[in-house]
């Protein structure tokens, strides 16, 4: 009795588990491509703003900081979606649809 119940608590781990990676982003595909734009704006202003490398990485962190209070989202948060995005194709297409053409570079 104890190897069935066993089983079937791992089987239902298990299916939790691989239903958990097919969520939808909670991130609409429009505005994680102003959350990426904006990032690449910050990334480029610190580069241009300090050669000092310490600097330039203090910078960014409070550029990326801010641009995060902004959408209201953690860097965690942040990071997650952008793991659903590129786990999709499907979304990562819609997300590229949404990036503007001069962009430095699109999701592959």
């Amino acid at each position: 009795m104890k190897k069935i119940l066993f089983v079937i608590v791992l089987v239902v781990v298990l299916l939790w588990s691989c239903n958990k990676n097919n969520t939808e982003p909670s991130i609409d595909a429009k505005t994680m491509s102003e959350i990426f734009t904006d990032l690449s704006k910050a990334n480029s202003m610190a580069n241009m703003k300090t050669a000092d490398p310490t600097e330039r990485a203090n910078l960014l962190a409070s550029y990326r900081q801010s641009i995060f209070q902004h959408y209201k989202i953690t860097e965690e948060e942040y990071q997650e979606q952008v793991k659903l995005y590129l786990a999709n194709p499907k979304l990562a297409d819609k997300l590229n649809s949404y990036l503007p053409d001069n962009s430095l570079q699109k999701i592959e």
